[in-house]
């Protein structure tokens, strides 16, 4: 559907630019000589059609939500590099160039509500550039601004009705278009889906007591469920069963709804998640059998599903993997499978160690062990956010790789994302010693040269890292380009918000305006969530 839907837009751009240099031929004196003339006055016209339509659409997505009702949060358009951004009655505004946009709302539970949202921008395109044709066309046949205002009107019109196309844009944004089929997710999922994004940012920034808090106070599921809505309630259950030093009595609750939640979760990877779930908590038991049974029942559900995925495929190799070697039993045919990520599953079995025995992970870090070197990134984060400055900084000088371990050995990769997130850690920390910043710059600079992946997300989660260096050592003008790809990419809201902080306090040092970076940045993720700056 989305190729379909991605040809169907090409064919659309085209033929506005085909019209808007056709149309000189049949409305002036001249005929095709004057449309030689006009084409490169066309398509520029038509270009400028485009960015007016994005101002349209966004304005029409606006209108659309004040009439049926809906609270208007933020409305946006530009790039990242937008230049005013300030608040409006409680609204987050960015203006910027023209090239793309955003209206965030709540308040619309209807569906019919958010149809008419969605539909409304493409609507107005349609309406508003449909009018300036007609206008055109009113015009006297030698008036000079005719074409040019023909073309306008026609990239106007493209803009509304390549975003019905429904496909991914470059950037990885939905069209309004491909969102129209997500609109028939009921309230029930969509209030779910809320609640495990916010699980999933407090588990991310550290706040695991106001995360066992949420988790307490939710109610047992009650009645049937779909399949969806049981997955993402377990999925909510998984985050906090990976938390680490977990209370018995949360343990107990997790394992109480997981048996209300199981049974409608469906095969395939509902199934997963659910005995990967489980498998996490009986390894926190002990039980290394029972956990190892229920990890191979969850990578046989993942890798068997219709729909494949890889990531609960890794997470069930990652707990078989774990489960094994408390067994004393070999695993390596656990790391060699051709299915799913080795270096992913190592990383996921040391986070595991992890979460169940942090100070026995943390001494064996101190012990040179390889699983507590490659879990070291999740000590590193652990530590900070308990305010264990000394260990972390300790930790830091002893985890000294060498060349062939980060280049060539069998877990270069791994090491390689663990010496990351240890040293993006330290660079987080106030007033450490100007000679430890240094170190972890040129440790995240050869992250940068030697790792292999170039995912647009890891390779901006790195670029940030260098920005903070950058930024710590004093060299300001170094962190807005470092920074580009983070704001570039579709990150979630707090890691934005960091990234947009970054840039913020490289700007004010430099002496020039920062206060609308901040303020989106509070919007997206209120403090003290992004505060890590």
């Amino acid at each position: 559907m989305y190729w379909l839907g991605r040809v169907l837009a090409e064919i659309i751009w085209v033929a506005a630019y085909l019209l808007a240099w056709l149309l000189p031929a049949h409305t002036q004196p001249g005929g095709l000589q004057l449309a030689a003339v006009y084409a490169p006055v066309q398509a520029v016209a038509v270009l400028a059609g485009t960015w007016i339509g994005c101002i349209v659409h966004e304005l029409g997505h606006l209108l659309a939500c004040r009439a049926v009702g809906a609270q208007v949060r933020a409305f946006r358009v530009g790039g990242w590099d937008r230049t005013f951004r300030f608040r409006v009655r409680g609204v987050f505004v960015s203006i910027g160039f023209p090239t793309r946009g955003q209206v965030e709302y709540r308040g619309a539970p209807a569906a019919w509500r958010r149809v008419v949202i969605t539909v409304a921008g493409s609507a107005a395109n349609i309406v508003v550039g449909a009018l300036v044709v007609v206008l055109a066309a009113l015009m006297p046949a030698g008036q000079p601004a005719r074409p040019p205002a023909f073309a306008i009107g026609l990239g106007i019109v493209a803009t509304g009705l390549a975003n019905l196309m429904p496909f991914r844009t470059r950037k990885g944004r939905l069209t309004d278009g491909a969102r129209l089929p997500e609109l028939r997710t009921d309230l029930r999922l969509e209030s779910q889906r809320r609640l495990l994004q916010a699980v999933q940012q407090m588990q991310r920034t550290g706040r695991a007591a106001e995360l066992l808090k949420l988790h307490a106070g939710q109610r047992d599921p009650a009645g049937p469920l779909q399949a969806d809505q049981a997955q993402a309630l377990i999925a909510v259950e998984n985050t906090v069963a990976l938390l680490p030093e977990l209370p018995g009595d949360t343990i107990a609750l997790i394992e109480r709804r997981l048996g209300l939640l199981a049974p409608m979760a469906g095969e395939g990877a509902g199934a997963a998640l659910a005995c990967s779930t489980l498998s996490c908590l009986r390894l926190r038991e002990g039980q290394f059998g029972e956990a190892e049974a229920l990890a191979q029942r969850a990578l046989a559900a993942a890798s068997g599903s219709p729909t494949r995925n890889t990531a609960r495929e890794e997470f069930a190799a990652a707990l078989t993997g774990v489960a094994r070697q408390a067994l004393g039993l070999p695993y390596e045919d656990v790391l060699a499978s051709a299915a799913v990520s080795r270096s992913r599953i190592e990383i996921m079995m040391a986070q595991l160690w992890w979460a169940m025995a942090p100070e026995r992970m943390l001494a064996l870090a101190g012990q040179g062990d390889l699983m507590a070197r490659v879990g070291a990134g999740s000590i590193a984060a652990y530590l900070r956010r308990a305010g264990r400055v000394a260990e972390l900084l300790d930790l830091h000088a002893g985890i000294v790789l060498t060349r062939d371990e980060l280049t060539a050995g069998p877990h270069a990769v791994a090491l390689l994302d663990s010496m990351h997130v240890v040293e993006y850690n330290v660079l987080l920390l106030p007033g450490i010693p100007v000679d430890d910043i240094d170190i972890a710059a040129e440790r995240v600079q050869f992250v940068r040269d030697h790792h292999p992946s170039r995912d647009d997300h890891h390779l901006a989660a790195i670029e940030h890292s260098l920005a903070l260096a950058s930024l710590r050592q004093g060299r300001h003008k170094e962190v807005r380009p470092l920074c580009r790809a983070g704001l570039d990419a579709s990150l979630p809201a707090d890691n934005r918000a960091t990234v947009l902080a970054t840039v913020a306090l490289a700007r004010r040092a430099r002496g020039k305006p920062y206060r609308g970076l901040l303020t989106e940045a509070v919007f997206l993720a209120p403090a003290p969530t992004w505060s890590n700056l």
